[in-house]
């Protein structure tokens, strides 16, 4: 095999490959999660408590606990003892960047891309948002959206005291925090 011709080369395709051992061998004593546990899903993906375990405090932007009915409801039978969303912060981050971006020309003009965030502060139906922001700012969707606009730094000095930060968005939507 000529490894330098496949090393300079772009990739065409990748094969991902699932087993279906569980479905063909039904042993129970084979568990991809573990039966009297919640059904845990982090970033949208089922995941297990082992994963779960290794995340930061700090990385975490929310978490949804749903119990009985409502979480069979969710996840049917097999969230009978739970079900818990976690959201880290860097998945709720890029949600509501891209969210915003499909709202407004001008956010999508300002933020390219995510690095330059620090540089903006968030106003949401006219509370300045200092502290979990990206909870705050992750429910955000079309059933509640209304209006979002982007400030320069000079009105967000004048209109809000706010001189730390270069740009401001200010969001409106018909959920009142």
């Amino acid at each position: 095999m000529d490894e330098n011709y496949y090393l300079n080369r772009p990739v065409d395709a990748i094969d991902i490959f699932i087993s279906c051992y569980s479905i063909f061998h039904k042993d129970d004593k084979f568990q991809l999660f573990r039966p009297n546990e919640p059904m845990y899903f982090l970033d949208s993906i089922r995941a297990d408590s082992g994963l779960i375990e290794t995340l930061e405090p700090d990385q975490i932007a929310l978490v949804s606990v749903y119990k009985d009915s409502s979480a069979i409801k969710l996840g049917g039978i097999q969230a009978k003892n739970g079900l818990i969303y976690f959201t880290t912060k860097s998945f709720a981050r890029t949600h509501y960047w891209n969210y915003f971006k499909s709202k407004s020309i001008e956010y999508q003009k300002a933020f390219p891309n995510l690095k330059n965030e620090n540089q903006v502060i968030y106003i949401l139906n006219g509370k300045i948002l200092k502290s979990n922001i990206e909870a705050e700012l992750f429910g955000i969707n079309d059933s509640n959206f209304i209006e979002l606009t982007v400030i320069s730094s000079d009105r967000l000095k004048n209109d809000f005291n706010i001189s730390d930060k270069s740009i401001g968005v200010i969001v409106k939507t018909s959920i009142q925090k």
